[in-house]
């Protein structure tokens, strides 16, 4: 498991941990828990099932054995910061990963309050921290999880950031992520005050934008003009267009945008 995959912004997963719990609209049609009723994979164990989270400690070596530089999904088939995951084998994994630096790294969460606190605790111990190869991210499937998330994720140390807006659930504003007193535009790297005259100031931002619609048989539709809008205000970050998933809508091609495509990924 994991040596290839069909994700199109990396060349591999790895799965210490697998195994999630549904925590808010884009869980809805999880694919992993798809997959995990079908009894494929690891639930071929029957006892197992995708809210069970279980944590693989044999797999920890596994970027060890590959000598290619790849770019790696870490934890596509649960989440590396579930309450239930230990503390330690956050650590081994994160440690892994620093001392694996051939590697690009991609660890995606929708539970960033944990990733920035593990995260910041290990970024006062040595090595030096935070490590170049290794990309920290949130899911944000409407603008509601946008604002909730990723400041979370501005605020977590780390040399890059990214978001993953899949599945696409509504229209989402990256330029104008609101705090209670405050809004960030997460593409230019600013925050300001709501009704101030004071000037905006400098601001983590994102370094990496993924946008895919729902797959499956009951997905939900994923709308043109929320596809445009993130594209249109995305700037110079970097911007992977997965696809409209199920839907594609009407005069559109699968994983394309008004005939172009927009497939950036990162350089190793």
């Amino acid at each position: 498991m994991g040596y290839k995959t069909n994700i199109s912004w990396c060349d591999s997963t790895w799965n210490p941990v697998t195994g999630c719990t549904p925590i808010s609209e884009g869980c809805e049609h999880c694919y992993g828990a798809a997959y995990a009723r079908r009894g494929l994979g690891d639930w071929s164990v029957k006892a197992r099932k995708f809210c069970d989270i279980w944590e693989h400690p044999e797999r920890l070596s596994q970027p060890y054995e590959w000598k290619i530089p790849r770019r790696i999904f870490v934890c596509s088939m649960g989440d590396l910061f579930h309450d239930n995951v230990t503390t330690g084998r956050i650590v081994d994994v994160l440690t892994t990963m620093q001392y694996e630096s051939h590697h690009t790294y991609f660890v995606l969460t929708k539970r960033p309050e944990r990733m920035r606190q593990i995260v910041k605790r290990i970024a006062t111990m040595p090595p030096a921290w935070p490590p170049t190869n290794v990309w920290f991210g949130v899911t944000a499937e409407n603008q509601a999880r946008a604002d909730e998330r990723i400041p979370i994720l501005l605020d977590t140390p780390a040399a890059h950031r990214f978001v993953s807006i899949e599945p696409l659930l509504g229209d989402i504003r990256l330029d104008w992520i609101k705090e209670p007193s405050h809004v960030i535009d997460a593409l230019r790297g600013y925050r300001a005050e709501v009704n101030s005259l004071e000037p905006k100031t400098e601001h983590p931002k994102l370094d990496y934008v993924i946008v895919g619609g729902e797959k499956g048989a009951n997905a939900r539709p994923c709308d043109i003009e929320w596809v445009r809008n993130i594209r249109d205000f995305k700037v110079n970050v970097p911007f992977h267009f997965k696809g409209y998933g199920r839907h594609i809508p009407p005069g559109q091609e699968q994983g394309k945008i008004d005939g172009v495509e927009y497939r950036e990924v990162v350089a190793l």
